[in-house]
């Protein structure tokens, strides 16, 4: 029996992998199974993951992340708060997803993960303060994110702020994607 199957000629079946087929969310309940934990900030050297969230609203693509279970997004003027995985996730299975500054003398990448003028942006207004996600509307510049330790919702016209100083230039991200290296 053994020596039959060694016989059989073997099948090759040749795929195409596009990984462009493939969404970058997944649904809050399916997430088992998928790279949702998305590399945010750097502390001590070490990486800090969170879980990216997005909403669909009024037709626009809000971002934002989760706590303890709880997903919050803030977009002009209206706060929302999802629980019960009513959200979709990030997750990086295709692709790998990466951090890159975000200023006038940067430009962004061109694999910027964008929803119609919406952009999933990463702010931290220091060194030691905690890095916060939201949504950049390119539209207007202005970022909108929630911040969770003071709970106040901010408005920013960031790239207008960054250049007069009030924000470091190196505070502010932007998600980028690139193919998976398995070299």
């Amino acid at each position: 029996m053994i020596l039959a199957l060694l016989a059989l000629p073997a099948l090759v079946v040749a795929a195409d992998y596009d990984p462009s087929r493939f969404s970058f969310f997944c649904s809050a309940y399916e997430k088992n199974g998928h790279r949702y934990m998305t590399e945010y900030d750097t502390v001590n050297g070490r990486g800090e993951f969170i879980e990216i969230a997005a909403i669909i609203k009024d037709k626009k693509t809000i971002f934002g992340s989760v706590q303890q279970g709880t997903a919050n997004f803030y977009f002009k003027g209206d706060t929302e708060t999802r629980s019960g995985n009513a959200y979709f996730l990030l997750h990086g299975d295709h692709y790998n997803i990466v951090r890159k500054i975000a200023n006038a003398k940067s430009q962004m990448c061109a694999t910027v993960l964008k929803y119609g003028d919406n952009i999933i942006g990463l702010i931290k207004r220091g060194a030691k303060k905690q890095k916060f996600v939201g949504t950049l509307d390119s539209s207007t510049d202005t970022f909108y994110y929630l911040d969770h330790v003071e709970q106040k919702k901010e408005d920013l016209k960031v790239f207008d702020d960054i250049a007069a100083g009030k924000l470091h230039e190196d505070s502010f991200e932007v998600l980028c994607y690139e193919e998976h290296n398995y070299a």
